[in-house]
């Protein structure tokens, strides 16, 4: 081991010039001897291309080094030390568990959309993917996303589980944000928008796209103009980070967003809101002193949906494992339905463990979110695979509200994207090759006319002895539920997702003595279901 070698084995990937530096204090060399030895390094030691520092200085690190934890701190540590859009994107990135939805990217990498003497979003994920700090890949369900490279199909289907936990678990809060702006009058009624995984036009306020925006009308965030003019509004703009505490690197491009935004004249005032679990202290401090709020979720909506979300993470991140408690569960819909708009999601969440659990119930083999992989390398996952002597069963879950249809859209993939790729995954596995497949779509919606002809035809047209096709609307599913005989469960799908899970709390109407003052307090009840 030479005595670079030995320096980067001490100090951890890190800049060209701090390793003259060490050169030079420790075998008293000069400046200029020290920076050939860096130049000519040795076969152990690689630097990073395609990523520039200032003044021609390079990253290095030992080959073994690459893709360590300490790789990561350290290049992100460099990259922010000397303000480069790179250094904020990896440290969002990182932050936000090593993966995003790629349409999600420019909302979390601090960087604005088209603005002189900056990189934008598109630019920085392009050159990240091309020095393979990134890699885009591809999640069933879910779409494109963003990952930091490790080179391991092992190592990103490991990150799926708690991203969708904290994607289902965000939208639930920003849902609630977005209410809480609306409700109190902070921002323009009818025009708050939130962040969406559709496609890539996200809510925006000046160069910047954000989790969530609104027009302010509000005197402290309007500006007087000229007389006759009108004034110039003012805006709202909040972005969001649950499951991990908020460090100053992560924090460091929201921080930039602020900053570069307030320097542009064309734009209103603006409210910069930060929501997440929780704030290392010198986040916090740094987000105060920039004029930012830190708001954390039991700020705003109190302990109980605080506890609710952070169960509701932690429930979903290992929902296969999870064992089925009717009080949890009722305890969960109840906590989280006082945020406008959350049953919905949490039905959708929590629909496939309900599922899995009616076949549970026969010591099946059962398996929730298993990725399935063709020999062409495509990926498919099933929600439910249920395996036993007698069938090869694919399940395909939908959760809604009994009262809702699901869209049609929903029915055409599946039946012309999920249902053949599951099934050449299946042909193709080695324990399942020799049995038949039978793929079936469920759910607690509705099924439109034109949905059940289209599931029925493919049904007619497609040979048993290839694959089978079914469904299962909200009544058969309640069906299926009640056949277990398992009061607790049947107890939680009618109450969740058959009936309003707030249906059974009722305000009793306050009482007025003569002088017009309340007599009683105002008291919530259960009723009997």
């Amino acid at each position: 081991m030479n005595n670079l070698e030995k320096i980067l084995e001490q100090e951890g990937p890190t800049s060209s010039s701090k390793i003259v530096d060490r050169l030079v204090s420790i075998y008293k060399i000069s400046k200029p001897a020290a920076r050939k030895r860096v130049s000519r390094g040795s076969p152990n030691i690689v630097s990073l291309k395609g990523i520039s520092l200032p003044r021609r200085e390079k990253f290095v690190y030992l080959k073994k080094d690459f893709g360590s934890p300490q790789y990561w701190n350290n290049l992100i540590s460099v990259l922010q030390e000397t303000n480069s859009a790179y250094g904020l994107a990896l440290g969002a990135l990182t932050q936000r568990g090593e993966i995003v939805l790629k349409n999600h990217f420019s909302i979390i990498c601090g960087a604005p959309l088209r603005q002189a003497k900056h990189l934008a979003p598109d630019t920085i994920l392009k050159n990240l993917v091309a020095a393979k700090l990134v890699s885009i890949i591809d999640i069933s369900g879910v779409g494109e996303c963003v990952a930091l490279t490790k080179g391991s199909d092992v190592y990103y289907e490991s990150l799926i589980p708690h991203f969708k936990a904290r994607m289902i678990t965000e939208n639930i809060l920003l849902n609630g944000i977005g209410a809480w702006v609306k409700n109190i009058g902070l921002g323009s009624y009818g025009k708050i928008l939130l962040r969406n995984e559709v496609n890539d036009v996200q809510p925006r306020v000046g160069t910047f796209h954000w989790d969530l925006t609104a027009p302010s009308y509000l005197g402290a965030l309007t500006t007087l103009t000229l007389k006759g003019a009108p004034n110039k509004l003012g805006f709202i703009a909040c972005d969001i980070c649950l499951g991990k505490r908020i460090s100053e690197k992560g924090l460091a491009p929201f921080l930039y967003k602020c900053n570069t935004l307030r320097s542009l004249k064309n734009v209103g005032r603006c409210l910069q809101i930060f929501v997440a679990d929780r704030f290392e202290k010198d986040a916090f401090i740094k987000a105060k002193e920039n004029g930012i709020l830190p708001i954390t979720p039991e700020n705003l909506f109190g302990k109980d949906v605080s506890e609710g979300l952070n169960y509701l993470i932690s429930a979903l991140s290992g929902l296969a494992d999870l064992m089925f408690e009717p009080e949890m569960f009722d305890e969960m819909f109840t906590r989280l339905s006082k945020i406008e708009g959350a049953v919905n999601n949490l039905r959708g969440a929590f629909f496939e463990f309900i599922v899995a659990e009616i076949f549970r119930k026969k010591a099946i083999d059962v398996r929730m979110n298993y990725i399935l992989k063709t020999s062409l390398g495509e990926r498919a996952e099933a929600d439910i695979v249920v395996n036993s002597l007698e069938q090869l069963l694919f399940i395909e879950c939908k959760g809604y509200s009994p009262h809702a249809t699901v869209p049609d859209s929903e029915v055409k993939k599946w039946l012309t994207e999920r249902v053949p790729r599951t099934v050449k995954a299946a042909n193709e596995h080695t324990d399942w090759k020799d049995k038949i497949p039978t793929l079936e779509f469920w759910t607690t919606g509705k099924l439109s006319e034109s949905a059940i002809q289209m599931i029925e035809l493919a049904m007619k047209t497609v040979k048993p002895t290839r694959y089978k096709l079914g469904y299962k609307d909200v009544l058969v599913v309640q069906r299926a539920i009640r056949v277990t005989k398992d009061n607790g469960l049947i107890s939680s799908f009618e109450k969740n997702y058959i009936k309003d899970p707030i249906s059974s709390i009722k305000l009793k109407r306050p009482k007025f003595d003569s002088t017009m003052r309340f007599n009683d307090e105002l008291v919530i009840n259960e009723t009997s279901s």
